[in-house]
């Protein structure tokens, strides 16, 4: 195969890679089968070593780099990243729309409810089409620089069909499924096994070795757009996200007051338990973004969003039976 010839089969490859991608993660639909998608990555990583001059840094094969540095670095926010107070109290909610209304007074207020899931908070910088930077919440202020291990994560785009700079905010998590498979492995070495899937996702972004950080599989989801382009509504900043192939939060249609509200929180108490990943509340917010702006935000969090969160359900149980396990190191591990 000459070089030209190499060059428009990578690019194609790297195209239809990416389109896959998009339809899976940001609308939840399988245009081919994974034998095939394997089988296309494959064939374009064979081609990119053969030609290493159209090495690329946001082809999908380069998602673990190989000879990346281990320490984290510091970089700060270009815009402060609050917490969000949350309640647990349908009057609390009730209260907060109250205050909402009389604070931003020009006009009707619409809602917009999301799932909240239960990971880590980050930040994606794109410039001029490419991922340039994955940063975590850290002080609000100032994060860590954890790229090099978001850029593992096959639901976070490498590249986006847009050129101006923007920022994405969301949340890192772990699904169920992810989270069983790493503490079976724990078990099976002789290893303590991790607590929750929080707490794995939080400890695996910090991991030194992206490789290892791909093999635990955690996924993005977002719900802030960072974009001076996009200062409509946050439901269409929600679509526009979706619509460069980003995974976005579960979320409600337009909400027109806060018996809506409370119907969507209620509605999604059980029926969360049907989803593959945690979800530990919902996050509500005025849905205009020139009425977010006129509300503001305290020093800690905005005054237009609340979280409402679910209590922790308990549950009695009965230990019938220890066994034990022995690892392949020979380590015995009860269970």
């Amino acid at each position: 195969m000459t070089a030209p010839d190499a060059k428009s089969r990578i690019d194609k490859l790297r195209t239809t890679i990416q389109t896959a991608d998009a339809a899976y993660y940001g609308a939840g639909e399988s245009i081919m089968t994974d034998a095939e998608y394997d089988r296309l990555y494959a064939e374009l990583a064979a081609l990119e070593i053969k030609h290493p001059e159209f090495l690329t840094s946001t082809s999908p094969t380069q998602r673990v780099g190989n000879d990346q540095t281990a320490a984290f670095t510091k970089a700060p926010h270009r815009r402060p990243m609050l917490s969000i107070d949350n309640t647990y109290a349908a009057d609390e909610v009730r209260a907060w729309v109250e205050r909402v209304q009389k604070t931003a007074a020009d006009g009707p207020l619409a809602f917009v409810g999301e799932l909240k899931m239960d990971g880590v908070a980050a930040a994606l910088r794109y410039d001029r089409g490419a991922l340039v930077a994955a940063i975590t919440r850290g002080d609000g202020v100032t994060g860590d620089d954890v790229t090099v291990n978001v850029r593992t994560l096959k639901s976070v785009p490498l590249s986006i069909n847009y050129a101006a700079p923007l920022e994405v905010r969301g949340e890192v998590f772990m699904s169920f499924a992810a989270f069983a498979r790493i503490n079976a492995a724990l078990t099976e070495e002789g290893q303590r096994p991790l607590q929750n899937p929080r707490n794995a996702t939080a400890g695996t972004l910090k991991l030194l070795d992206p490789a290892q950080v791909a093999r635990r599989t955690l996924s993005f989801s977002a719900y802030t757009l960072l974009s001076e382009a996009h200062t409509a509504t946050h439901l269409e900043n929600l679509a526009f996200m979706q619509g460069l192939g980003l995974q976005v939060a579960l979320h409600s249609p337009a909400l027109p007051d806060v018996d809506a509200i409370l119907d969507f929180c209620e509605t999604w108490r059980t029926r969360r338990h049907t989803l593959p990943f945690p979800v530990d509340g919902v996050v509500i917010k005025v849905n205009s973004l020139a009425q977010q702006e006129r509300l503001g935000a305290t020093a800690k969090s905005p005054r237009w969003a609340i979280a409402y969160k679910y209590e922790s359900e308990r549950a009695e149980t009965v230990l019938r039976d220890i066994t034990v396990q022995v690892g392949r190191t020979g380590v015995l591990t009860p269970v």
